[in-house]
């Protein structure tokens, strides 16, 4: 596989005959890390090999330069093997300007099989795994029977007709549905 260092980070790899992008990345390593095939990558990249001189630019700098009479096609540009190109360098196919992200596909090998067609592959350092997602938050502890019950005495002085409101303590705030006061009000 041939690279070439990119403006952002990653590598273009023209992958062996016959084989998808996972394969033609996952021969590469930096250091310890195997490379990996990335389709959002792949995406924002897409620039690079939008067009018949673009791809031929590239095919250039990786070393694997087309014959002056080459066609660089892009009827096929939202392909799932596309950008590919031809083992005799007499052809090659070129990703669409503006094409939908949803139609790269790392696992996808050059169609149709057994032309030795290669793909160019955007080749980038793996992803690191999401943290695990941190455990919901316990729920708030339900009113114990001794506040609830205060809570109902302090309502039934009210309603009895006594001067004084009914409040909630900051304590019970939490645990304690404040719309069913008229109007809902807290101690001091």
């Amino acid at each position: 596989s041939l690279l070439q260092m990119p403006k952002t980070t990653g590598f273009w790899v023209v992958a062996l005959p016959e084989a998808s992008c996972d394969a033609g990345c996952a021969r590469l390593r930096l250091g310890a890390t195997h490379l990996a095939c990335d389709e959002v990558a792949h995406h924002r990249r897409n620039s690079d090999v939008s067009s018949p001189s673009r791809m031929r630019a590239l095919l250039d700098s990786l070393g694997v330069p087309l014959s002056a009479g080459a066609v660089c096609d892009g009827r096929w540009g939202e392909g799932a093997d596309v950008p590919t190109v031809a083992l005799d360098g007499e052809s090659c196919f070129h990703s669409a300007v503006g094409r939908n992200a949803s139609s790269f596909h790392c696992d996808a090998v050059p169609e149709p099989p057994g032309q030795g067609k290669r793909r160019l592959c955007f080749c980038s350092m793996p992803r690191p795994p999401l943290p695990p997602r941190s455990p919901p938050p316990p729920p708030p502890p339900s009113p114990s029977p001794a506040s609830s019950s205060a809570l109902k005495n302090e309502e039934q002085r009210w309603e009895g007709g006594g001067e004084a409101r009914p409040c909630i303590a900051p304590g019970l705030s939490m645990r304690v549905d404040l719309s069913s006061l008229d109007p809902p009000e807290r101690c001091s």
